[in-house]
């Protein structure tokens, strides 16, 4: 192709080229427009604007044509005297070896995006597992300097790796001392070979646990520690964790004294609690005699009116014993009189026997109805009661049986209606009224006892269980009455004892808890 600046006569042999400006000889273009259409050149736009743009440089240039997929170089023809460029041979040669270096550059940077991907992923990796390794070892020491125990690692000869706060401080040395150190090093001397047994029994069965040895510390002191070493699963190091036995000694000694004094204490608040229950029952027993005797009085009486009765009748020769008629009445009048004899002493008897039983000791707990330690009770001080004018109701609405101590059940309820009874002389009530319940609610037995002696002042009310605590006057009261009714409920037979006040009196309530077994 030749420039038609250059060569003003190209006009008649030449024509117009591809490229701007140019022409190509006739003579040859006609030569390729012969050529079949596979064998014709026909550039990419491409390669046309690169030459349009560099034609007129003196440097000669080469260019890959995708169309045609050649390398074409273009070499530039110089006028030597003007050096303007006035024609230029094109030359094209096979592109083979850069489409394979594309392929090959296409492969190479697929494989180099690749391995560079698996090297970062690699390094994410490798620095998430230091984290998180970090991480770990931080909990780790967290752990082991807040335990209270000495822990250390040792490889299988008893060299230290690693130890806790704990082991330090037990043993005197630093954490950077001790990886200096074999744990033979701290031993008593004539404890070595046991405690070199204690390693090798360690690594042949895994663990050794509860051993005990004593150790030197940094400043020459001696220690007993009891330790326990356990095989790692890798088998190749050992875990060894130590405690001072003179805390525990220390600690053993004191549970000792203290258990020996809380015996003693038991023992002690023991015989107390007897003695209380042996002046309560002797105060009772007083109170008890003053009953027998107001309760035989009348039938003392009876027996006395029947014995003089019939020694009047003797005496006054009422009676013709020889005559038939006479001695059939006589008879009738003594077998009248005897019968009510009989009948007065079986019920001094009966007093005797309650009285009898009621200070008889409970050996175990009778499985009775709620109110026969009630009935019994009453039968016991009812004549005092009536006596004194003071009106008794009752209303039983729990038929079932309870477990109980029935003699200490009775102790109970005398105490709560003696102290009624000596409640209403004191303050002189009149219409002295006791009413007595019994009820079931929320699987417990409720005994109610309540009277109308005007109550109890709030400021004593909380006082009143209190041992040797008495409202009485001193020659009346013991003040131990309610306190050992109270600890009769609550600790023989599971259950409360109360005192509230209510409307012109006061309310003793008793609740038991209904016994599962029965």
């Amino acid at each position: 192709i030749t420039d038609k600046k250059a060569f003003k006569d190209i006009n008649t042999s030449h024509t117009p080229s591809q490229f701007k400006g140019f022409h190509i000889e006739t003579e040859i273009l006609n030569a390729i427009n012969k050529l079949s259409n596979t064998q014709k050149t026909i550039y990419s736009q491409k390669t046309k604007d690169i030459f349009n743009n560099r034609w007129d440089e003196k440097q000669n240039f080469s260019i890959y044509d995708t169309n045609i997929k050649k390398i074409i170089t273009f070499i530039k023809v110089q006028n030597p005297v003007t050096s303007k460029i006035v024609a230029i041979f094109s030359i094209k040669s096979d592109s083979l070896f850069i489409e394979n270096a594309n392929t090959i550059y296409l492969i190479s940077l697929i494989t180099l995006n690749i391995l560079l991907s698996l090297i970062l992923l690699f390094i994410y990796k490798e620095l998430k597992y230091r984290k998180l390794i970090e991480e770990n070892n931080k909990k780790l020491n967290s752990i082991l300097n807040g335990a209270d125990s000495g822990i250390a690692l040792m490889d299988l000869d008893g060299n230290f790796l690693k130890t806790n706060q704990a082991y330090s401080e037990l043993l005197g040395y630093t954490k950077q001392e001790f990886l200096h150190l074999n744990c033979n090093n701290l031993t008593k001397q004539s404890e070595l070979i046991k405690d070199q047994s204690y390693i090798k029994e360690a690594i042949s069965k895994g663990s050794v646990s509860k051993a005990r040895k004593t150790c030197i510390t940094k400043f020459g002191n001696e220690v007993h520690l009891e330790f326990s070493l356990t095989l790692l699963p890798a088998k190749n190091a050992l875990i060894a964790l130590i405690n001072s036995r003179e805390d525990k000694l220390l600690l053993e000694n004191l549970n000792r004294d203290l258990e020996i004094r809380v015996a003693k204490e038991i023992d002690k608040n023991r015989k107390k609690e007897k003695k209380f229950q042996e002046q309560s029952r002797l105060a009772q027993m007083g109170e008890m005699i003053n009953m027998i005797a107001h309760q035989w009085r009348q039938p003392l009486s009876a027996i006395s009116s029947s014995v003089i009765s019939i020694q009047i009748k003797i005496m006054s020769g009422r009676y013709d014993l020889d005559s038939k008629e006479d001695r059939e009445e006589f008879l009738k009048f003594m077998e009248k009189n005897h019968n009510n004899i009989n009948e007065y002493v079986q019920h001094l008897s009966d007093t005797i026997d309650d009285f009898r039983d009621f200070f008889k000791p409970d050996k175990q707990k009778e499985l009775v109805p709620l109110n026969q330690a009630i009935l019994r009770a009453l039968n016991i001080v009812e004549n005092s009661l009536n006596s004194k004018n003071i009106v008794i109701s009752s209303s039983y609405k729990s038929k079932e049986n309870v477990l109980i101590y029935q003699n200490e059940m009775m102790q109970v309820i005398l105490n709560i209606l003696k102290n009624a009874e000596d409640n209403f002389i004191e303050r002189d009530i009149q219409d002295r009224q006791i009413d007595i319940s019994t009820s079931e609610k929320n699987s417990k037995y409720i005994i109610e006892i309540k009277d109308n002696g005007g109550g109890i002042d709030s400021t004593i009310i909380s006082k009143i269980f209190d041992p040797y605590y008495s409202t009485k006057l001193e020659k009346n009261g013991t003040g131990l009455g309610l306190y050992m009714s109270k600890m009769i409920i609550q600790k023989h037979n599971n259950g409360t004892l109360e005192a509230i006040n209510i409307d012109n009196g006061v309310n003793f309530k008793i609740t038991l808890q209904k016994d599962s077994d029965v």
